[in-house]
């Protein structure tokens, strides 16, 4: 199997699927890999091509041959040509269904990244973890910052894990006499985990509730005396304003200490160098502020990276000996067993 990484189209976005060492791991078992050029992967060239990967020019993928399998992480942006080849990348509620449509009409195939299995037959779970952490880590700097008065945190990609921690714990300088214990619903999954992760590594208290549905969480008295409450799961159906449907039930509560819910389970994508905007701010006293805060995996590009990439190389090895089964849901309905 020849599989060919493209250059993400999304300049803000740094992460690839595939590490230099998980390329290695293809190579090593009979694959070609071409790597397009890339001004803003978080990994230089030169790796991928000390492990025998080809190069591309970006944005090439179009013309690679008829038998390559185009991998990326978030879908093309508008195509205007039908698709012949074969692609993998995450599709989301937001992936224009042209991008489908194109597939079908060249008799290409899209498999849903999002939905790929590893090897032991367990969800990918792609880059959830770093988007509880690093969620969990502006919803702290946007509390400390609204308890001083101050500006909202600027949202802005970190080199590594430990130059976010650095910038939490200063954040929170000013504020941690006043830090109060977050609670994480939700706390079991992989988003969850990352932030409890991440209230762990500077020294914040985490409490984990795990309920069936959001409705559980609406009326729940004893949710209501945390200041901060992190949605880490979606809990009941997605509603198109994030959020909003339990800051209003929320808000109707007396007394009550929540002061602000970050949602780290939506799909929204961060903008970069801007300040961490609300979402929603509710008008009632004490004041309650809502983050719709998802994808944010993108502003810790290097360890998202290694760590979908982990997951990934094992099932594009099974892909290519014919093994379907962690592709079987990622598939097209209609291509489905």
């Amino acid at each position: 199997m020849h599989l060919w990484l493209r250059a993400e189209e999304d300049g803000q976005d740094g992460r690839t699927p595939l590490t230099p060492p998980g390329a290695a791991s293809l190579v090593l078992a009979g694959l070609r890999v071409t790597v397009e050029r890339s001004a803003h992967r978080c990994i230089g060239l030169d790796d991928y091509i000390a492990v025998g990967c080809d190069v591309a020019a970006q944005g090439s993928w179009s013309n690679a041959p008829p038998d390559a399998v185009i991998l990326g992480i978030n879908p093309m942006g508008d195509v205007p040509h039908a698709l012949h080849h074969k692609h993998i990348t995450a599709l989301s509620a937001e992936t224009p269904e042209a991008i489908l449509d194109r597939a079908r009409l060249g008799g290409g195939e899209v498999l849903n990244l999002g939905l790929a299995q590893s090897v032991e037959g367990q969800p990918l779970d792609s880059c959830k973890y770093w988007t509880g952490f690093v969620g969990m880590a502006l919803t702290l700097s946007a509390w400390a910052a609204q308890v001083q008065n101050q500006n909202a945190p600027v949202v802005k990609p970190w080199d590594d894990r430990l130059d976010l921690l650095t910038d939490t714990r200063k954040a929170l300088i000013g504020a941690r006499s006043l830090v109060p214990s977050v609670l994480i619903l939700g706390s079991s999954s992989r988003a969850g985990s990352g932030a409890a992760a991440l209230c762990s590594a500077v020294s914040v208290s985490w409490v984990p509730w795990e309920l069936p549905t959001r409705r559980a969480v609406d009326t729940n008295p004893a949710l209501h005396a945390y200041p901060i409450l992190v949605l880490a799961e979606r809990l009941g159906a997605p509603s198109p304003d994030g959020p909003a449907n339990l800051a209003d039930q929320l808000v109707k509560v007396s007394p009550r200490q929540v002061r602000m819910v970050a949602d780290t389970s939506i799909d929204v994508r961060p903008a970069h160098g801007v300040p961490l905007a609300p979402v929603h701010r509710m008008e009632a006293f004490p004041p309650l502020t809502v983050f719709g805060i998802g994808s944010l995996s993108s502003l810790l590009p290097h360890a998202a990276s290694e760590d979908v990439s982990e997951q990934l190389a094992p099932a594009l090895i099974a892909l290519a000996n014919g093994d379907m089964r962690p592709w079987q849901a990622a598939m097209p309905i209609e291509m489905r067993l």
